[in-house]
């Protein structure tokens, strides 16, 4: 086989087969398996379609599909499909929306204005109509009035006539014959008269009443039988005949978009059906095939060794050997390289059961009672599914970075190097970079220079913790094995500040040089008010171990209580998104002010260092230090660094349900079913307890690992 020379592949174009994609005249019709068939059959429905047909909607420079450039992927073609028959679906509303107008809007406005004549003319007669009625119903009422006015004076006349016919001498009645000066058979005449007089009267009342309940009956009847059903025939003529032709022609408009938009739906479903994720990948591995030939698939993308003019050739790829010099520095490398290996190996298990236990955790609780549609949230990933994600990609990483290194340890084997180890060195441990604020001890520590060495950031960079990256600032100092080379681009490194662990972007730090060989540790004062501490080099370099900003803020959160504050400190970098947010470093100190802001997830506060500046904060962004009080002015300083002011009140007993590894120094490794006392809850996702099986170590557990079982 030809030797071929190492260059990059092609980059991830749509090529071949998907060039034309997006060109609608080159994407075959899902309905229409033959083209000239199709073109035969649109001319015959074109002929035979109605007016009111769906397909009046269609437009006649709607695109052809052809097959010119062979099948394309199906998930591309639905998507052509779907936007295609969208247009046509809109194009079928637009013409019936314009058919709505001449056909309904016109014809209404015309129509109202013809009708408006014949309406007014019939409601003046209408109301000319109803005064008639109307003049009835008043003569009906005085009549009756008439009436019960004469029967009252007919009754009157009456009782008076058989008073006085009955006692015509009595003493009254003496007083008034002498008084009308009759006699009392003149004046009883007299009497009865008047009595006939007005009974005559009353029935001719009576009779006038009788012929106006006569006449109203009889006008109200024929109004109510005949002439308002009448009027209202009049008011409508064909109004309900134009109505319902109205309602009709719509229908049938609605009727055909519903036509159309079933004929797209179709067309859309089956494309759709025919999207297959397996078949699409293997339609763009086949169009990109240069990208994963290899020698074993017949493709000849296989990279080897072309020796240079003059150069000797490597048999059977095995590594040429001159000479003990070569053969120790290849020692070397394989020893390096199987100490890579190892901590890839290590991250890699760690990753793995991670990634098994997010698994585990997000599959139980979308199970649990109440909670099917939780997502757990573990540190600061958005949910569940993104951590997961997360993982995923780290352990791919991870994987790609082993199979370079042990294709290169096998490689050195397969050519008969062994390992070469550095002499064991005696190492002390370093002390932590600054002082104990509790005691006052003065300590020296000395370590030797070359199991470390030591980095520069020159740029901030936030990293995701679940992938095992760090967060580091710029300017902080951290240092690494003298193994890490950084050649994949990452490199494993720890915070000289933080003391946290983590792979950083090679090329976001700088290596420090150092001329001697032993890093002296001193801190001179352990006072509250002590200055910095630092690292002196032997040989008169200088390297900062301890950060300026780091000691302020430890000092400010134990000098000061003047009064009562609960304090967080930043565990990741957060900038301002707008105004009225704070923006914060790692390892920044917060005192809160202010937790009611209208969200639990937001809390107010002011940096106790440098310029004083206030804003709100997310909650997920820190962890809380505690309170400091205005009458002691003391704190508790935890093993793993948290500071808290609060009495440890309210601690119960918890069990561990699944396995977790500590991702740094101020957390507890948990093991499924042991028990640990927690001290402190009031954090909805991170608690602070100890092992209850013994030793007083406490640190942070994440709360969904863990069930309560009793109080302490």
């Amino acid at each position: 086989m030809a030797a071929k020379r190492f260059k990059r592949g092609p980059p991830l174009l749509q090529t071949g087969k998907s060039a034309s994609l997006f060109r609608l005249d080159s994407i075959a019709n899902p309905l229409k398996k033959d083209t000239k068939t199709s073109a035969q059959s649109k001319d015959k429905d074109a002929s035979t379609a109605s007016p009111t047909d769906s397909n009046s909607f269609n437009t006649s420079d709607e695109p052809e599909y052809s097959a010119e450039d062979g099948p394309v992927r199906a998930i591309y073609l639905a998507y052509l499909t779907l936007m295609i028959e969208t247009d046509r679906v809109g194009k079928a509303r637009s013409a019936a929306s314009e058919r709505a107008v001449s056909e309904i809007s016109d014809l209404l406005k015309e129509y109202s204005a013809s009708r408006h004549a014949t309406l007014r003319k019939t409601f003046d007669f209408a109301n000319k109509y109803l005064t008639e009625l109307h003049a009835s119903y008043d003569d009906l009422d005085k009549t009756h009035a008439a009436y019960d006015r004469i029967a009252k004076d007919a009754d009157t006349a009456k009782r008076r006539y058989e008073e006085t016919a009955k006692k015509p001498n009595s003493g009254l009645n003496a007083i008034k014959n002498a008084v009308s000066r009759m006699d009392a058979d003149e004046r009883v005449e007299l009497l009865r008269q008047k009595w006939k007089t007005t009974d005559r009267r009353l029935t001719e009342a009576r009779n006038d009443y009788i012929l106006a309940i006569a006449a109203a009956n009889d006008q109200q009847a024929l109004y109510a039988t005949h002439h308002f059903p009448t009027w209202m025939q009049k008011f409508d003529t064909d109004f309900h005949t134009t109505a319902r032709a109205v309602f009709s022609t719509h229908s049938d408009l609605e009727a055909s978009i519903a036509q159309t938009i079933d004929a797209a739906v179709k067309r859309v479903r089956i494309v759709v059906e025919r999207v297959d994720a397996k078949i699409d990948t293997d339609a763009f591995l086949g169009e990109n095939a240069v990208l994963t030939a290899t020698a074993a698939g017949g493709g000849g993308n296989t990279f080897v060794f072309e020796a240079a003019t003059g150069d000797r050739a490597t048999a059977n790829g095995i590594l040429l050997i001159d000479d003990d010099a070569s053969r120790l520095i290849l020692g070397q490398k394989l020893s390096h390289l199987m100490t890579q290996i190892q901590d890839v190996d290590g991250h890699l298990t760690k990753k793995k059961v991670d990634y098994e236990a997010v698994k585990q955790i997000n599959a139980s609780s979308s199970t649990a009672a109440g909670y099917s549609q939780q997502i757990v949230q573990i540190g600061n990933a958005a949910n569940g599914l993104d951590q997961i994600l997360d993982i995923e990609n780290s352990i791919d990483l991870m994987q790609c970075i082993q199979a370079r290194l042990v294709a290169q340890v096998k490689l050195l084997e397969k050519s008969n190097v062994t390992p070469v180890k550095p002499a064991a060195i005696e190492t002390n441990t370093l002390a932590s970079p600054r002082a104990s604020i509790a005691s006052g001890i003065s300590q020296q520590q000395q370590r030797p220079l070359q199991q470390r060495k030591y980095f520069v950031a020159l740029y901030a960079y936030d990293g995701n913790s679940s992938s095992g990256e760090l967060s580091i600032a710029d300017g902080e100092t951290l240092s690494a094995a003298v193994s890490e080379d950084g050649t994949d681009g990452w490199i494993t490194v720890t915070s000289e500040r933080t003391g946290a662990s983590g792979i950083v972007p090679f090329n976001y730090i700088k290596e420090v040089s150092v001329a001697a060989t032993t890093v002296t540790t001193s801190i001179a004062s352990v006072s509250i008010g002590s200055s910095i501490a630092s690292t002196s080099i032997g040989g008169g370099g200088t390297l900062k171990r301890v950060q300026q900003q780091q000691q302020q803020q430890e000092q400010q959160v134990n000098r000061d209580g003047a009064s009562t504050e609960e304090r967080v400190q930043a565990l990741y970098k957060y900038d301002a998104t707008c105004e009225g947010e704070l923006t914060f470093d790692v390892g920044d100190v917060i005192v809160v002010t202010n937790k009611e802001t209208g969200s639990e997830a937001w809390w107010e506060g002011e940096k106790v260092i440098g310029k004083r500046q206030r804003g709100q904060f997310p909650v997920n962004y820190v962890k809380i230090l505690g309170t400091s009080s205005g009458n002691s002015g003391t704190v508790v300083t935890t093993s793993w660094g948290r500071t808290s002011g609060v009495k440890k009140t309210g601690e119960f007993v918890v069990k561990a349900l699944y396995d977790y590894e500590a991702g740094d120094s101020g957390e507890l490794t948990l093991r499924a079913g042991e028990e640990l006392v927690i001290v402190d809850s009031k954090d909805a996702d991170w608690w602070v307890g100890r092992h209850r099986s013994g030793g007083s170590e406490e640190g942070m557990l994440p709360a969904a690992y863990v069930q309560q079982v009793s109080r302490f």
